[in-house]
């Protein structure tokens, strides 16, 4: 866990970047908001790869707070997905803002990933 991490209640983290918590086995990484620069993105990625092999690759993104994500964003969410692969696991995004899913769809990225609108749902399908 980074040095900056502070416990808010068991299993639930707060960085400068984002809320890290575990539901049911899933790590579950809220980014903070309300853009992923290319900053946030290789902060945001250096916090939590190292914390995908404890949750066997299974990793849920609420995005909810994110309104807008440079390249580096949809970067970064590529290789958390490889991350939570070579772990035998998926990476699910919930709560994408239109015109960041718009452009996942455009560029065809939004296949890698599991996508759905709420976190209930994605939960669901990464704990089962």
């Amino acid at each position: 866990m980074p040095t900056d991490a502070k416990p808010v209640k068991p299993d639930l983290f707060e960085t400068p970047t984002a809320i890290r918590e575990v539901y049911q086995g899933v790590l579950v990484v809220s980014p903070k908001g309300p853009s992923l620069s290319e900053s946030d993105a290789s902060a945001l990625l250096a916090e939590v790869v190292a914390q995908v092999p404890s949750a066997r690759g299974r990793l849920l993104l609420d995005m909810t707070k994110v309104e807008y994500m440079t390249s580096s964003g949809i970067s970064m969410l590529v290789q958390l997905r490889e991350a939570c692969v070579c772990e035998g696991g998926t990476l699910a995004l919930c709560g994408l803002a239109a015109p960041i899913a718009d452009v996942l769809k455009t560029t065809r990225v939004d296949r890698l990933f599991t996508v759905t609108r709420d976190r209930a749902k994605a939960l669901r399908k990464l704990a089962a």
